[in-house]
């Protein structure tokens, strides 16, 4: 046998190999509860290329169809644009509520409280049409509520009495950032 052949033949012997190891591949990620649609109309992709070298045309145009689904499936995904360019916040104008219970904090204040205080809260930013609450942060030694709006003095007056009235907030500091200025104030707590 000439060299040549003995290429062609260990190359179709890769592409039948690949094929299957493409079709395991895939029936693995459709498996997944949320399988990556790029990932499997690559492997489509390769899939149907391996075919093609191996002259299996009735399987290729198999493969052809589902990627054709596939594909569609991943237009049918609405596109959201996380670009940093145009932040969605103003990151200059900014209330920052950290408070001294977190992931691994053995406190009587869990993630629900945590999430049920962080409700009240912005039910009072909104009520008072002074900002927004953007979300929180939560690790293993504290949580931060973050707030945004226009003028963060007016932010802070308004959550301050909430804060203030709020047994979790005990002891917690809030950090007031407008542009290049900020301050921080400490909540009344429990004295050690």
């Amino acid at each position: 046998m000439s060299d040549q052949r003995q290429k062609r033949k260990a190359e179709r012997e890769r592409d039948a190999q690949a094929v299957e190891w493409l079709r395991e591949a895939g029936a693995e990620h459709e498996r997944m509860p949320s399988p990556n649609l790029e990932t499997i109309a690559e492997d489509l992709k390769s899939e149907i290329a391996a075919l093609q070298r191996l002259g299996r045309l009735e399987e290729m145009e198999s493969v052809e169809k589902k990627l054709a689904a596939v594909c569609a499936a991943m237009n049918a995904v609405p596109q959201v644009d996380h670009g940093l360019a145009t932040p969605r916040v103003p990151t200059d104008a900014a209330v920052l509520v950290e408070l001294n219970f977190g992931g691994l904090t053995h406190s009587h204040h869990g993630k629900s409280d945590s999430s049920k205080l962080a409700q009240r809260l912005s039910e009072v930013v909104e009520t008072q049409d002074a900002g927004f609450y953007a979300g929180k942060v939560v690790i293993p030694e504290n949580t931060t509520f973050m707030f945004y709006g226009a003028d963060t003095e007016v932010l802070f007056r308004v959550l301050e009495p909430a804060l203030k009235s709020e047994t979790a907030c005990a002891g917690g500091r809030v950090t007031i950032r407008q542009r290049d200025q900020h301050r921080e104030v400490m909540l009344p707590g429990p004295v050690m």
